[in-house]
């Protein structure tokens, strides 16, 4: 889970224990989102980060876009869909 102030916390569902903390660089209001093994986060500033699930923090990329984004990432036709302040993005999957 992910605070409005970018504290980023892994937590064991059955005992509550803490495996990690850490902090993402801006706001965030968007929910993440899981998709082919990886967890999304979009900030308000439009940057998104991916990460590995797991019991150990794991940062697997990070990109940017132009305009605030306050929506969540709607996921379709293995595409992203991001609306910002500006546009609206789609970002296609190629496999």
């Amino acid at each position: 889970m992910i605070s409005d102030h970018g504290i980023l916390q892994c937590l064991d569902a059955r005992t509550g224990k803490t495996h990690w903390v850490q902090r993402l660089n801006g706001a965030f209001a968007a929910s993440p989102v899981f998709v082919d093994g990886r967890l999304y986060f979009l900030s308000e500033d439009g940057v998104t980060t991916a990460i590995a699930p797991g019991s150990e923090f794991r940062p697997l990329a990070r990109s940017a876009l132009d305009g605030e984004t306050l929506a969540s990432i709607a996921i379709a036709d293995q595409s992203f869909f991001i609306r910002s302040s500006t546009h609206l993005y789609r970002i296609a999957v190629r496999k």
